[in-house]
């Protein structure tokens, strides 16, 4: 829906500073308000977008895929839909280009880092608000054990795979168990969907935050899971959806 008078009132104008591919659907896009000298959100937050939809100017939102450096700098991934209108605007947008933006929002931050161990679950871009929390805790040096659980249906769809190895080989606080539910015949790595990995959660961390993000299904069947199975309190788990 377009954005009431009132609330563009309140809008960050943001420019594109530079667009990477980061799948074949998906491509990553670095943004600054020149207007301010530090855009404020707290990592795992979103976004909300002005795009030129359909004639019109409509919203649609992105999480954060970076962290809080202490300047006018953020990422976004934006996965193409086919037919979506908000997506394919966002693809035909090239660097120079200004938007407005309304936000931060959103409550899929981080809790309890360095006292309880950190379980992040995620399909697709809901890899991003998980990316910017994950970064936000290697810069602290993991405080408490950490793992990332990623699902992806082909390899090349695992975004950010190679930033995820790296934490894994510097710090063995951090875990990165990626599945793939239409693996090629070189994978050598987990196959299926992550609701089956969630069930591998070592009872050592029966104790620990769990966030989930992606889409609807996926992460109610978590949520079941984690609650229903392996006694999780609702309290410990953080959720956000995609749909």
């Amino acid at each position: 829906y377009p954005l009431a008078m009132s609330v563009v009132a309140l809008a960050t104008r943001v420019v594109i500073e530079r667009i990477e591919p980061l799948s074949p659907t998906v491509k990553a896009f670095s943004l600054v308000a020149p207007d301010v000298e530090r855009f404020e959100f707290t990592a795992g937050q979103w976004v909300s977008l002005l795009l030129p939809i359909d004639a019109a100017e409509r919203t649609r939102a992105y999480s954060i895929a970076s962290p809080q450096q202490g300047d006018n700098r953020f990422e976004l991934a934006v996965t193409l839909i086919p037919g979506g209108p908000g997506s394919t605007a966002m693809f035909k947008l090239k660097p120079g280009d200004a938007l407005q933006l309304v936000g931060p929002y959103g409550f899929f931050t981080q809790k309890d880092a360095g006292t309880r161990p950190q379980v992040f679950v995620a399909t697709g871009t809901g890899v991003t608000p998980c990316r910017s929390i994950i970064h936000a805790l290697a810069a602290e040096n993991f405080p408490s054990p950490t793992t990332l659980i990623f699902g992806a249906r082909h390899e090349e769809d695992l975004l950010y795979r190679a930033e995820w190895e790296a934490f894994a080989r510097a710090n063995t606080a951090f875990t990165f168990i990626p599945t793939l539910s239409k693996p090629g015949e070189t994978w050598r790595g987990k196959s299926g969907y992550v609701q089956e990995r969630v069930r591998e959660v070592p009872a050592t961390t029966r104790n620990a935050i769990v966030y989930v993000c992606g889409l609807k299904k996926m992460v109610n069947d978590v949520k079941t899971i984690l609650r229903d199975e392996l006694g999780f309190p609702k309290e410990q788990i953080v959720t956000e959806k995609y749909d």
